[in-house]
């Protein structure tokens, strides 16, 4: 199976998130960023046909995103490569932003793989209003996508799980990598975690030594 994440795409993953939101990742250089953006509502009818100017990758992308949106796990999987749904179903995880009536996301153009042309990647911007104090939550992820006989699928996706770091890379096609993946990270959030505790704990500390005294 042809790799969805390469040493240089990632790199050029890396490259691009200056020109982003600072939690984001990105794709390639080729071309500008441009998001169609999809305001949330209560209409649940709007399909690709009112966006004409998605298409191919990025059209699969909003189609995915829109499915999440609403709720609709039929229009999620339906978006996803056959390997990923066969794999992500053998271990119960599904990847997509959960249902939500206050979220909306923007859709950027794709941009390809450089060493495969049937691979591009995709920027998307996650964006859940909370309406009770007005503020809102930003979640950049790029999505890798393969052509398919039935077009542009979903197969991966990079995103930034820690500010200022390196992004992250999960493989749908993988359902061992993934778990491993999964493991990896809530290790390495339990070991943030716990040196945030001691650290809080040997600030504390201190501040008890110096009334003392």
């Amino acid at each position: 199976m042809r790799r969805l994440f390469t040493s240089q795409p990632v790199a050029l993953v890396l490259s691009a998130l200056l020109l982003l939101v600072p939690i984001g990742c990105g794709g390639n250089d080729a071309g500008s960023l441009e998001p169609q953006e999809n305001e949330a509502s209560d209409d649940t009818t709007e399909d690709l046909s009112a966006k004409p100017e998605l298409t191919g990758p990025a059209a699969a992308v909003y189609a995915f995103l829109e499915g999440a949106r609403r709720g609709d796990d039929n229009a999620v999987e339906a978006m996803l490569t056959a390997t990923a749904r066969k794999e992500l179903a053998e271990i119960g995880l599904k990847p997509a932003p959960r249902a939500s009536d206050t979220a909306r996301f923007q859709v950027g153009e794709a941009r390809f793989s450089p060493e495969d042309a049937s691979v591009a990647y995709v920027s998307s911007l996650w964006i859940e209003v909370d309406p009770t104090n007005d503020r809102s939550k930003n979640d950049e992820i790029v999505w890798a996508l393969r052509n398919t006989s039935g077009g542009w699928r979903i197969a991966g996706m990079v995103v930034t799980i820690f500010e200022g770091e390196a992004p992250w890379a999960f493989n749908f096609e993988s359902g061992k990598e993934m778990q491993a993946q999964g493991e990896r990270l809530l290790a390495e959030k339990e070991r943030r975690a716990n040196a945030t505790g001691s650290a809080e704990e040997t600030a504390r500390s201190a501040d008890g030594e110096s009334v003392a005294r």
